[in-house]
């Protein structure tokens, strides 16, 4: 992971956090500080101090994992033991899930108009709305983010769009990004499909151009799975988009297997 340090100068350069906080994550992501450290470093209170804020310490780790996928699992770890660690200190973790969730959302959106520009699968940009999107399907598998409204728009813009040589390069690119929810945190979506509120997941902003709004929800999923497999063979698209429908398709089916057995 030795990558993020060029991350960790860049944040410093840009007053992101202070230099001793950055320094912390850099030492974690070497596995110089361990993790247990690394959280009572990040929220401790040495005198005439004061930790940094927990917003900023969310964009930090939010714009850290966006640039290095190879920090995603790290960073989740991290995440989840700074909830519990000061959820017992305070009570609950609604106040720090709900901070983490309002800085993701303004991240989303900025990288969401960033990645709209796309000319070339080799933008900066392109990576950046994939590694985003990687690193959220592990919050979403592991609880830490529980709003699913915004994958679901992902899928409605990946899967139900016709795809000419105008559009190719951001469908594709939305392709990648939304198989990875399908690969990491499909079961979890699969239960938020069959949960009451399935429905007006499923439902939202009516589709797209290929889907015809239908109430079944389980329809809807079984659309995806087939456009997955539409988009697979689709020579518009680039390889890494043909190969992560694929493996979206894989996924799916595993999921599905496991429904039926519970």
């Amino acid at each position: 992971m030795a990558t993020h340090w060029t991350w960790v100068a860049r944040a410093k350069q840009d007053h992101l956090l202070d230099d001793t906080t950055l320094d912390t994550l850099g030492a974690y992501l070497d596995e110089t500080v361990a993790l247990d450290e690394a959280v009572h470093q990040l929220t401790a209170q040495p005198p005439h101090q004061t930790p940094p804020a927990i917003n900023l310490l969310w964009a930090a780790m939010l714009s850290l994992a966006k640039e290095e996928s190879a920090t995603h699992d790290a960073l989740l770890e991290l995440i989840k033991v700074l909830l519990a660690s000061q959820a017992a200190a305070v009570g609950t973790d609604d106040a720090l899930a709900n901070e983490l969730g309002c800085t993701w959302r303004d991240l989303h959106d900025y990288l969401w108009a960033e990645h709209t520009k796309l000319r070339d699968v080799s933008d900066r940009s392109a990576r950046q709305w994939i590694n985003f999107h990687g690193f959220s399907a592990g919050c979403v598998r592991d609880a830490i983010l529980t709003d699913l409204s915004v994958v679901f728009v992902l899928m409605k813009d990946a899967l139900e769009t016709r795809v000419d040589a105008s559009n190719a390069v951001l469908v594709g690119v939305d392709v990648v990004a939304a198989s990875q929810y399908l690969v990491t945190a499909g079961r979890v979506i699969m239960q938020r499909i069959q949960s009451p509120d399935g429905t007006s997941l499923m439902q939202q902003d009516s589709g797209g151009e290929l889907w015809n709004g239908s109430a079944d929800v389980l329809g809807r999923w079984m659309f995806w799975k087939n456009r997955f497999e539409v988009l697979h063979t689709a020579e518009t698209l680039s390889e890494e988009a043909r190969e992560a429908a694929w493996k979206a398709v894989i996924a799916m089916g595993k999921v599905e297997r496991q429904s039926t057995r519970r």
